[in-house]
Protein backbone atom coordinates (compact mmCIF):
# COMPACT_ATOMS: atom_id res chain seq x y z
CA UNK A 1 0.00 0.00 0.00
CA UNK A 2 2.90 2.71 0.88
CA UNK A 3 4.67 1.35 -2.03
CA UNK A 4 1.83 1.99 -4.28
CA UNK A 5 1.07 5.89 -2.80
CA UNK A 6 4.82 6.38 -3.37
CA UNK A 7 4.46 5.59 -6.73
CA UNK A 8 1.57 7.38 -7.50
CA UNK A 9 3.05 10.20 -6.00
CA UNK A 10 5.99 10.12 -8.35
CA UNK A 11 3.65 9.98 -10.95
CA UNK A 12 1.88 12.89 -10.50
CA UNK A 13 4.98 14.72 -10.01
CA UNK A 14 5.64 13.89 -12.98
CA UNK A 15 2.18 14.86 -14.49
CA UNK A 16 2.70 18.41 -13.10
CA UNK A 17 5.91 18.86 -15.49
CA UNK A 18 3.10 19.39 -18.41
CA UNK A 19 1.67 22.49 -16.63
CA UNK A 20 1.11 24.71 -19.33
CA UNK A 21 1.91 23.17 -22.27
CA UNK A 22 -0.54 20.31 -22.63
CA UNK A 23 -3.53 21.90 -21.67
CA UNK A 24 -6.98 21.52 -22.04
CA UNK A 25 -5.79 18.05 -22.24
CA UNK A 26 -5.10 16.34 -19.20
CA UNK A 27 -2.13 16.36 -17.18
CA UNK A 28 -0.93 12.93 -16.43
CA UNK A 29 2.43 11.01 -15.11
CA UNK A 30 2.93 7.28 -15.47
CA UNK A 31 5.45 5.25 -13.86
CA UNK A 32 6.46 1.72 -14.75
CA UNK A 33 8.01 -0.80 -12.30
CA UNK A 34 9.32 -4.22 -12.39
CA UNK A 35 8.30 -7.07 -10.59
CA UNK A 36 11.03 -6.63 -8.07
CA UNK A 37 9.89 -3.26 -7.24
CA UNK A 38 12.34 -1.31 -9.21
CA UNK A 39 11.65 1.95 -11.83
CA UNK A 40 12.08 0.86 -15.18
CA UNK A 41 10.14 3.92 -16.93
CA UNK A 42 8.84 7.27 -16.47
CA UNK A 43 6.55 9.74 -18.46
CA UNK A 44 4.19 12.08 -18.33
CA UNK A 45 2.57 14.59 -21.09
CA UNK A 46 4.59 16.80 -22.50
CA UNK A 47 2.85 18.60 -24.95
CA UNK A 48 -0.73 18.91 -26.45
CA UNK A 49 -0.81 17.00 -29.67
CA UNK A 50 2.07 14.95 -28.61
CA UNK A 51 2.59 11.22 -26.95
CA UNK A 52 0.51 10.71 -24.02
CA UNK A 53 2.59 9.72 -20.66
CA UNK A 54 2.16 6.19 -20.81
CA UNK A 55 3.33 6.16 -24.37
CA UNK A 56 6.40 7.96 -23.21
CA UNK A 57 6.90 5.87 -20.13
CA UNK A 58 7.02 2.73 -22.66
CA UNK A 59 9.52 4.47 -24.73
CA UNK A 60 11.85 5.09 -21.33
CA UNK A 61 11.57 1.24 -20.74
CA UNK A 62 13.24 0.92 -24.24
CA UNK A 63 15.81 3.69 -23.83
CA UNK A 64 16.91 1.54 -20.71
CA UNK A 65 17.11 -1.16 -22.16
CA UNK A 66 14.19 -2.99 -20.07
CA UNK A 67 11.30 -4.67 -21.00
CA UNK A 68 7.92 -3.59 -19.45
CA UNK A 69 6.56 -7.49 -20.15
CA UNK A 70 5.13 -8.71 -16.56
CA UNK A 71 5.68 -4.99 -14.90
CA UNK A 72 3.19 -2.99 -13.07
CA UNK A 73 2.12 0.45 -14.16
CA UNK A 74 1.02 3.89 -12.55
CA UNK A 75 -1.35 5.84 -14.08
CA UNK A 76 -2.83 9.12 -12.69
CA UNK A 77 -5.86 9.05 -14.76
CA UNK A 78 -7.05 6.09 -16.98
CA UNK A 79 -5.43 5.70 -20.43
CA UNK A 80 -7.79 7.06 -23.19
CA UNK A 81 -9.51 3.64 -25.40
CA UNK A 82 -9.71 6.23 -28.82
CA UNK A 83 -7.89 7.32 -31.47
CA UNK A 84 -7.56 11.09 -31.43
CA UNK A 85 -4.35 12.99 -32.47
CA UNK A 86 -2.65 10.33 -31.08
CA UNK A 87 -3.42 6.02 -30.80
CA UNK A 88 -4.97 4.61 -28.13
CA UNK A 89 -2.61 4.06 -24.95
CA UNK A 90 -4.96 1.16 -23.85
CA UNK A 91 -3.87 -0.64 -26.61
CA UNK A 92 -0.55 0.35 -26.29
CA UNK A 93 -0.29 -1.24 -22.54
CA UNK A 94 -1.66 -4.48 -23.97
CA UNK A 95 0.93 -4.72 -26.33
CA UNK A 96 3.85 -4.21 -23.86
CA UNK A 97 2.65 -6.38 -21.91
CA UNK A 98 2.30 -4.90 -18.74
CA UNK A 99 0.57 -7.29 -16.08
CA UNK A 100 -0.93 -4.98 -13.74
CA UNK A 101 -1.91 -1.45 -14.20
CA UNK A 102 -2.97 1.01 -10.93
CA UNK A 103 -4.92 3.91 -12.12
CA UNK A 104 -5.84 7.14 -9.56
CA UNK A 105 -9.01 8.33 -10.96
CA UNK A 106 -11.19 7.14 -14.49
CA UNK A 107 -11.20 9.64 -17.58
CA UNK A 108 -14.48 11.57 -17.62
CA UNK A 109 -14.34 12.67 -20.90
CA UNK A 110 -16.97 10.19 -23.24
CA UNK A 111 -14.66 10.37 -26.22
CA UNK A 112 -11.35 8.66 -24.46
CA UNK A 113 -13.20 6.67 -21.42
CA UNK A 114 -13.42 2.92 -21.35
CA UNK A 115 -8.99 2.49 -21.00
CA UNK A 116 -9.67 0.15 -18.22
CA UNK A 117 -12.39 -1.95 -19.08
CA UNK A 118 -10.19 -2.44 -22.39
CA UNK A 119 -7.30 -3.47 -20.37
CA UNK A 120 -9.35 -5.94 -18.15
CA UNK A 121 -10.82 -7.17 -21.39
CA UNK A 122 -7.13 -7.89 -22.71
CA UNK A 123 -6.40 -9.72 -18.90
CA UNK A 124 -4.61 -6.75 -17.44
CA UNK A 125 -4.99 -6.92 -14.18
CA UNK A 126 -6.65 -3.24 -13.09
CA UNK A 127 -6.58 -1.38 -9.74
CA UNK A 128 -8.28 1.79 -8.46
CA UNK A 129 -6.24 3.50 -6.05
CA UNK A 130 -7.32 6.76 -4.05
CA UNK A 131 -3.70 8.87 -4.11
CA UNK A 132 -5.04 12.42 -3.26
CA UNK A 133 -2.13 14.30 -5.32
CA UNK A 134 -2.67 12.26 -8.48
CA UNK A 135 -6.49 12.89 -8.42
CA UNK A 136 -5.45 16.86 -7.91
CA UNK A 137 -3.51 17.10 -10.86
CA UNK A 138 -6.64 16.02 -12.43
CA UNK A 139 -9.10 18.27 -11.05
CA UNK A 140 -9.11 21.54 -13.50
CA UNK A 141 -9.54 18.83 -16.84
CA UNK A 142 -12.73 17.27 -14.33
CA UNK A 143 -14.04 20.42 -13.60
CA UNK A 144 -13.81 21.40 -17.48
CA UNK A 145 -15.10 18.11 -18.90
CA UNK A 146 -18.15 17.40 -16.50
CA UNK A 147 -18.99 21.55 -16.10
CA UNK A 148 -18.00 22.96 -18.78
CA UNK A 149 -16.05 25.56 -17.07
CA UNK A 150 -12.36 26.32 -16.01
CA UNK A 151 -10.95 25.13 -11.92
CA UNK A 152 -11.36 28.76 -10.61
CA UNK A 153 -8.86 29.79 -7.64
CA UNK A 154 -9.18 32.86 -5.72
CA UNK A 155 -5.94 34.64 -4.21
CA UNK A 156 -5.94 37.54 -1.97
CA UNK A 157 -3.16 38.71 1.13
CA UNK A 158 -4.75 39.54 4.14
CA UNK A 159 -3.65 41.15 7.58
CA UNK A 160 -4.06 39.30 10.81
CA UNK A 161 -7.40 41.11 11.18
CA UNK A 162 -8.57 40.38 8.07
CA UNK A 163 -7.89 43.38 5.59
CA UNK A 164 -6.37 43.55 2.05
CA UNK A 165 -6.43 47.15 2.15
CA UNK A 166 -6.30 50.25 3.83
CA UNK A 167 -9.55 52.13 4.14
CA UNK A 168 -8.47 54.43 1.60
CA UNK A 169 -7.59 51.31 -0.54
CA UNK A 170 -3.64 50.89 -0.17
CA UNK A 171 -2.38 47.39 -0.25
CA UNK A 172 1.05 47.47 -0.99
CA UNK A 173 2.64 45.59 0.46
CA UNK A 174 0.73 43.06 3.09
CA UNK A 175 2.79 40.62 2.20
CA UNK A 176 5.93 39.11 1.80
CA UNK A 177 8.74 39.84 -1.12
CA UNK A 178 8.47 35.93 -0.93
CA UNK A 179 4.84 35.96 -0.86
CA UNK A 180 4.70 37.93 -4.05
CA UNK A 181 7.22 35.77 -5.84
CA UNK A 182 5.24 32.55 -5.08
CA UNK A 183 1.50 34.14 -6.79
CA UNK A 184 4.47 35.06 -9.62
CA UNK A 185 4.94 31.45 -9.86
CA UNK A 186 1.14 30.69 -9.38
CA UNK A 187 0.41 32.87 -12.35
CA UNK A 188 2.80 31.09 -14.26
CA UNK A 189 0.85 27.49 -14.32
CA UNK A 190 -2.70 29.66 -14.70
CA UNK A 191 -4.58 29.75 -18.51
CA UNK A 192 -6.22 32.69 -17.18
CA UNK A 193 -5.67 35.96 -14.79
CA UNK A 194 -8.87 37.77 -13.66
CA UNK A 195 -9.62 41.08 -11.77
CA UNK A 196 -12.30 43.57 -11.78
CA UNK A 197 -12.44 46.70 -13.62
CA UNK A 198 -12.24 48.45 -9.74
CA UNK A 199 -8.66 46.55 -9.00
CA UNK A 200 -7.62 48.13 -12.79
CA UNK A 201 -8.50 51.42 -11.58
CA UNK A 202 -6.87 51.38 -7.88
CA UNK A 203 -4.14 49.37 -8.16
CA UNK A 204 -3.39 49.29 -12.92
CA UNK A 205 -1.52 46.06 -12.24
CA UNK A 206 0.00 44.20 -14.94
CA UNK A 207 -1.45 40.39 -13.63
CA UNK A 208 1.37 39.17 -15.83
CA UNK A 209 3.94 36.66 -14.09
CA UNK A 210 7.32 38.12 -13.72
CA UNK A 211 10.57 36.83 -12.22
CA UNK A 212 10.07 33.47 -12.47
CA UNK A 213 12.12 30.72 -14.53
CA UNK A 214 9.37 28.60 -15.93
CA UNK A 215 6.60 30.56 -17.43
CA UNK A 216 5.04 27.68 -20.13
CA UNK A 217 2.45 30.85 -21.41
CA UNK A 218 1.27 34.05 -20.34
CA UNK A 219 -1.92 33.41 -19.27
CA UNK A 220 -4.57 35.30 -20.64
CA UNK A 221 -5.44 38.44 -18.59
CA UNK A 222 -9.76 39.09 -17.97
CA UNK A 223 -11.06 42.49 -16.72
CA UNK A 224 -14.75 42.08 -15.70
CA UNK A 225 -15.64 45.63 -17.12
CA UNK A 226 -19.91 45.19 -17.42
CA UNK A 227 -19.52 48.97 -18.76
CA UNK A 228 -16.57 49.63 -20.30
CA UNK A 229 -14.67 51.63 -18.03
CA UNK A 230 -11.05 50.26 -18.38
CA UNK A 231 -9.03 53.19 -19.23
CA UNK A 232 -7.22 53.34 -22.40
CA UNK A 233 -4.18 54.31 -20.85
CA UNK A 234 -4.28 51.18 -18.87
CA UNK A 235 -1.24 48.73 -18.37
CA UNK A 236 -2.99 45.52 -19.29
CA UNK A 237 -4.35 47.65 -22.18
CA UNK A 238 -0.96 49.18 -23.37
CA UNK A 239 0.48 45.62 -23.02
CA UNK A 240 -2.14 43.92 -24.97
CA UNK A 241 0.19 42.66 -27.56
CA UNK A 242 2.78 41.13 -25.30
CA UNK A 243 0.10 39.84 -22.94
CA UNK A 244 -3.08 37.91 -24.41
CA UNK A 245 -6.03 40.27 -22.81
CA UNK A 246 -10.02 40.53 -23.01
CA UNK A 247 -12.55 43.36 -21.47
CA UNK A 248 -15.37 40.94 -20.64
CA UNK A 249 -18.79 43.49 -20.84
CA UNK A 250 -22.17 43.86 -20.33
CA UNK A 251 -23.26 42.56 -24.09
CA UNK A 252 -25.84 46.06 -23.70
CA UNK A 253 -22.38 48.11 -23.54
CA UNK A 254 -21.30 47.53 -26.88
CA UNK A 255 -24.51 49.10 -29.05
CA UNK A 256 -22.88 52.86 -28.69
CA UNK A 257 -20.09 52.11 -27.99
CA UNK A 258 -18.32 50.96 -31.20
CA UNK A 259 -16.15 53.90 -31.10
CA UNK A 260 -14.26 53.11 -28.05
CA UNK A 261 -14.02 49.63 -28.61
CA UNK A 262 -12.31 49.88 -31.75
CA UNK A 263 -9.29 51.66 -29.63
CA UNK A 264 -9.16 48.65 -27.12
CA UNK A 265 -9.19 46.40 -30.44
CA UNK A 266 -6.69 48.34 -32.26
CA UNK A 267 -4.13 47.96 -29.20
CA UNK A 268 -4.92 43.84 -29.30
CA UNK A 269 -7.71 44.26 -26.32
CA UNK A 270 -10.49 41.28 -27.23
CA UNK A 271 -13.78 42.71 -25.98
CA UNK A 272 -15.97 39.70 -24.64
CA UNK A 273 -19.96 40.46 -24.45
CA UNK A 274 -21.21 38.85 -21.90
CA UNK A 275 -25.50 38.55 -21.08
CA UNK A 276 -25.93 40.41 -18.00
CA UNK A 277 -27.43 38.61 -14.95
CA UNK A 278 -29.30 40.42 -12.09
CA UNK A 279 -27.99 43.64 -13.23
CA UNK A 280 -24.15 42.73 -13.86
CA UNK A 281 -22.39 39.81 -16.51
CA UNK A 282 -23.48 35.91 -16.20
CA UNK A 283 -20.23 35.30 -14.34
CA UNK A 284 -20.99 31.50 -15.01
CA UNK A 285 -21.33 31.96 -19.04
CA UNK A 286 -18.00 33.88 -18.77
CA UNK A 287 -16.55 31.31 -17.46
CA UNK A 288 -18.19 28.72 -20.23
CA UNK A 289 -16.79 31.24 -22.92
CA UNK A 290 -13.17 31.24 -21.97
CA UNK A 291 -13.53 27.34 -21.76
CA UNK A 292 -14.94 27.09 -25.16
CA UNK A 293 -13.32 30.05 -27.07
CA UNK A 294 -9.25 30.03 -25.22
CA UNK A 295 -9.37 26.58 -23.67
CA UNK A 296 -9.05 27.67 -20.43
CA UNK A 297 -8.84 24.82 -17.82
CA UNK A 298 -7.47 27.20 -15.14
CA UNK A 299 -8.48 30.49 -13.82
CA UNK A 300 -6.71 32.52 -11.12
CA UNK A 301 -8.72 35.53 -10.03
CA UNK A 302 -6.74 38.71 -7.82
CA UNK A 303 -9.51 40.89 -7.30
CA UNK A 304 -11.60 43.15 -4.20
CA UNK A 305 -14.19 41.50 -2.31
CA UNK A 306 -16.91 42.46 -4.51
CA UNK A 307 -15.90 40.36 -7.66
CA UNK A 308 -15.04 37.66 -5.04
CA UNK A 309 -18.21 37.91 -3.32
CA UNK A 310 -20.04 37.13 -6.57
CA UNK A 311 -17.74 34.39 -7.71
CA UNK A 312 -18.65 32.72 -4.50
CA UNK A 313 -22.35 33.53 -4.82
CA UNK A 314 -22.41 32.12 -8.06
CA UNK A 315 -20.96 29.32 -6.68
CA UNK A 316 -17.65 29.31 -8.67
CA UNK A 317 -15.01 28.92 -6.22
CA UNK A 318 -12.95 26.17 -6.49
CA UNK A 319 -10.25 27.08 -4.11
CA UNK A 320 -9.25 29.60 -2.35
CA UNK A 321 -5.31 30.35 -1.53
CA UNK A 322 -5.08 33.08 1.46
CA UNK A 323 -2.02 34.49 2.73
CA UNK A 324 -2.05 35.57 5.72
CA UNK A 325 0.24 38.53 6.94
CA UNK A 326 1.90 39.35 10.53
CA UNK A 327 0.09 42.79 10.60
CA UNK A 328 -2.42 44.58 12.30
CA UNK A 329 -4.15 47.58 10.97
CA UNK A 330 -6.75 47.51 13.63
CA UNK A 331 -9.46 49.62 11.31
CA UNK A 332 -13.24 49.24 10.91
CA UNK A 333 -12.83 50.86 8.08
CA UNK A 334 -10.26 48.90 6.67
CA UNK A 335 -11.23 46.46 3.30
CA UNK A 336 -11.71 43.33 3.48
CA UNK A 337 -11.59 40.06 0.99
CA UNK A 338 -15.49 39.85 0.20
CA UNK A 339 -18.31 41.83 0.00
CA UNK A 340 -22.20 41.03 -0.75
CA UNK A 341 -22.89 37.67 0.52
CA UNK A 342 -24.89 39.16 3.69
CA UNK A 343 -24.63 36.16 5.67
CA UNK A 344 -26.86 36.35 8.80
CA UNK A 345 -25.44 33.18 10.58
CA UNK A 346 -22.46 31.20 11.04
CA UNK A 347 -24.72 28.51 9.79
CA UNK A 348 -25.65 30.55 6.40
CA UNK A 349 -21.73 31.37 5.93
CA UNK A 350 -20.18 29.25 3.08
CA UNK A 351 -17.46 26.30 4.13
CA UNK A 352 -13.75 25.52 3.46
CA UNK A 353 -11.94 22.87 4.07
CA UNK A 354 -8.44 23.09 4.75
CA UNK A 355 -6.15 21.15 1.98
CA UNK A 356 -2.41 22.87 2.44
CA UNK A 357 -0.99 24.97 5.42
CA UNK A 358 2.57 26.36 4.72
CA UNK A 359 5.10 28.90 5.90
CA UNK A 360 6.86 31.24 4.01
CA UNK A 361 9.03 33.11 5.80
CA UNK A 362 6.96 35.10 8.64
CA UNK A 363 3.70 35.02 5.96
CA UNK A 364 1.27 31.84 6.44
CA UNK A 365 0.21 30.44 2.60
CA UNK A 366 -3.33 28.82 3.24
CA UNK A 367 -5.32 26.68 0.64
CA UNK A 368 -8.79 25.83 0.67
CA UNK A 369 -11.90 24.08 -1.03
CA UNK A 370 -15.21 24.27 -0.63
CA UNK A 371 -16.81 21.83 1.92
CA UNK A 372 -17.58 21.66 5.49
CA UNK A 373 -14.42 20.99 7.57
CA UNK A 374 -13.64 17.42 9.45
Amino acid sequence: MTRDLDMMNRAASLGARGIGRVEPNPLVGCVIVDPAGAIIGEGWHRRFGEAHAEVNALEDCRRRGRDPRGATMYLTLEPCAHTGKTPPCAEAIISAGIARCVIARRDPNPPAAGGAARLEQAGVRVEWFDAPRAIRLTDSFVRRVTQGRPWTIVKWAQTLDGAIATRDGRSRWISSAASRAAVHRLRARMDVVMTGVGTVLSDDPLLTPRNTRRVPRLPRRVIVDPSLITPIDAQVVKTAREAPTSIAVDESAVAGHEAVIAQFVERGVEILPVAPLRGDIDLALLMRRLADQHAATRVLVEAGGGLVGKLLRAGLVDELIVYLAPKVLGDAEAIGPVRGLNVNSMEAAPRFRLGRLRRIGDDIEAVYRPGAAT
